[in-house]
């Protein structure tokens, strides 16, 4: 099957869920013999055309000017479909869903759109036009099910974003804390993700300052990079924690299991999450987790099974949490067992397996 994946952002510039999930599926579809073609828009870090682990990635350019610039991008990725001729368009999230939308309309193409991350309600009436002409929607959760049916009420399927569980089985807290110089007596709390406003790591930094005052010995580590960063530092200065928090700036996905097998606790304070796939890593990594109840988390996490949910922007919250795990070692024992269990059931062999599936019914109706 040929199959041509439309996406906003993708690698190696831009490092965020949905990039690394769209790379892990396309990978895995290709694997399976299938002609995967990535298209996206160009940035200055990479060729207009590269093959990357079998699948061809096409970047576009899209010009930076209002109103008229995503149109001719639109055009050039639709006159870019038709010269791939793919048996079905995938999109990943609604922002690109419109070029879905107008390949079906001009080439006559059947798409997919699988919701990754929130939904954009600030373009609500693209997204329910998206929505009702798709040949079929994939949500990763429950929560995402109910809320795009609360847009436009349509059979939607739920297959979750999987994980390479194997990438997590290779480092031991000794050596990655010896490789990134943290000492072995060290408490370390642990972000991984962009520095984005919807995370909410105003609050992670206020939780740690509270953290410190039970557990002298904690630190907070936030690994990648984003529009926050000069915020957040201001504020840890404020705060006076600058000696316990570390920036470690963007990370390339490869070098990611390390810093989460040094970690003692993964923290996610997102006020906004659509289904937060790095906390399937650090269940893969054994860690237990304190996350907000937004979104698709409760999903993932089963509140004092593997891990906390809290409210967000909740601060003392946060602090209570991780205070707890980080002085309770065998409810940090029990939590990290759990996690490894239940991480099981997210493999990309069954998600793609579903995702097939998906493709062969809309191909059958069309």
């Amino acid at each position: 099957m040929r199959i041509a994946i439309i996406v906003g952002n993708y690698l190696p510039k831009w490092i965020g869920g949905t990039e690394l999930a769209t790379r892990d599926i396309a990978n895995h579809l290709a694997a399976r013999g299938h002609d995967v073609h990535i298209l996206t828009p160009l940035d200055e870090t990479a060729p207009q055309r590269s093959v990357e682990a079998g699948v061809t990635v096409h970047r576009i350019y899209l010009p930076k000017l209002r109103f008229v610039g995503f149109p001719i991008f639109s055009l050039r990725l639709v006159a870019l479909l038709k010269k791939i001729d793919p048996h079905i368009v995938h999109v990943q999230g609604f922002w690109m869903g419109s070029c879905g939308l107008v390949g079906k309309k001009l080439l006559k193409k059947p798409y997919v759109v699988w919701s990754q991350g929130h939904i954009p309600l600030g373009r609500k009436c693209v997204t329910t036009i998206v929505l009702r002409d798709a040949d079929a929607v994939i949500a990763l959760s429950d929560h995402m099910k109910e809320e795009l049916q609360r847009m436009w009420p349509r059979d939607i399927s739920i297959i979750p974003n999987g994980i390479d569980l194997q990438r997590f089985e290779t480092v031991s807290q000794e050596a990655a804390r010896s490789r990134l110089g943290i000492g072995a007596d060290e408490r370390i709390v642990l972000y991984v993700g962009r520095l984005d406003s919807v995370k909410g790591l105003p609050y992670l930094v206020e939780a740690i300052n509270l953290v410190k005052q039970r557990e002298p010995r904690a630190h907070l580590v936030l690994v990648g990079d984003g529009p926050e960063r000069e915020k957040l530092e201001l504020l840890v200065d404020s705060l006076g924690v600058s000696k316990y928090v570390r920036f470690v700036g963007r990370v390339e996905p490869e070098g990611v299991p390390v810093y989460l097998a040094a970690g003692d606790v993964f923290v996610l304070p997102s006020v906004r999450e659509g289904f937060g796939i790095v906390i399937l890593e650090a269940m893969a990594a054994e860690l237990p987790i304190v996350a907000t109840n937004v979104g698709g988390i409760p999903s993932i996490i089963e509140n004092e099974t593997n891990g906390f949910l809290v409210e967000p922007q909740d601060a003392a919250q946060i602090a209570d949490k991780v205070s707890l795990i980080l002085n309770s070692p065998q409810m940090k024992f029990n939590l990290s067992k759990n996690n490894r269990e239940k991480v099981q059931k997210y493999s990309w062999d069954s998600s793609i397996t579903a995702l097939e599936k998906v493709y062969s019914d809309c191909l059958r109706a069309t």
